[in-house]
């Protein structure tokens, strides 16, 4: 090598901003994301097409090193307005197991308001539509932040990557009848953690209770048709399990461990 020296090198893109719905398929690229603390946005060709999304181009969140709380940034060219419309869905690909934390925020240029909401990954290996609530929220916010994968420092591998697309404004999916993460009401389950039975309750019927290892593999499933079950997992190897619990219209997930 030869002749190392300091140069001024040519001027970063300018990022612009993005319009709701983000599919990548219009005027968005790589340059419109900001990227902090080790995280890394990039506008890439679609490389896992299934028919869940058979889009050509989606986004490549890649964590390596940094901090926990890597994040990317795209400012909007308006503010949201959650009044009718208060969820925002997103599609995410990743091999991480299943109960991987996204975080999706909000942000304001304007005031520096912001509010952020969490949804775990349900399946490992495959596209998943996720829903973020942001019901009764003034319409401030014109900057969206992800932060997928939210907790661990990155390493670039698997668990690490993160494919996104199709980031709109929706409904609210229990009403369209779609499977989606939402409370269900009254949800409780004890003892956390659990030696042998673990209880679950809601004040609505729980139609399933879907019990996964952090590797995405289903474990148990239970149809209790009832507003309590009793889970034996006295033959569960020690750990921690992400459970999908369903009533008629609402699912959540949720975590508990085994010792």
């Amino acid at each position: 090598m030869d002749d190392i020296q300091q140069v001024v090198g040519p001027p970063l893109p300018t990022p612009n901003p993005a319009t709701l719905p983000i599919t990548f398929e219009s005027s968005v690229v790589s340059s419109d994301f900001s990227n902090f603390y080790g995280a890394q946005t990039t506008v890439i060709s679609n490389p896992q097409v299934t028919p869940d999304n058979s889009s050509t181009k989606v986004g490549h969140f890649l964590r390596s090193g940094g901090q926990s709380w890597a994040q990317s940034r795209i400012q909007l060219t308006d503010f949201m307005d959650f009044s009718a419309q208060s969820f925002i869905s997103m599609k995410v690909y990743t091999e991480a197991p299943v109960g991987t934390l996204l975080k999706f925020k909000v942000e304001s240029t304007a005031s520096g308001a912001a509010n952020e909401k969490d949804a775990l990954t349900t399946v490992s290996g495959d596209w998943e539509t996720y829903y973020f609530n942001f019901a009764g929220d003034p319409p401030v916010y014109n900057v969206i932040t992800l932060m997928l994968g939210y907790g661990s420092v990155g390493d670039a591998g698997p668990n690490s990557t993160f494919l996104f697309d199709d980031i709109q404004q929706s409904y609210d999916p229990a009403s369209a009848g779609i499977s989606a993460i939402s409370e269900v009401n009254g949800l409780q389950y004890f003892p956390n953690p659990v030696h042998d039975v673990l209880t679950v309750s809601a004040n609505d019927n729980i139609t399933a209770i879907h019990i996964y290892d952090l590797l995405g593999h289903e474990v148990s499933v239970l149809h209790p048709n009832a507003q309590s079950a009793a889970v034996s997992v006295i033959d569960f190897p020690r750990g921690i399990y992400v459970t999908k619990i369903a009533t008629e219209d609402k699912v959540s997930v949720v975590k508990f461990s085994v010792e």
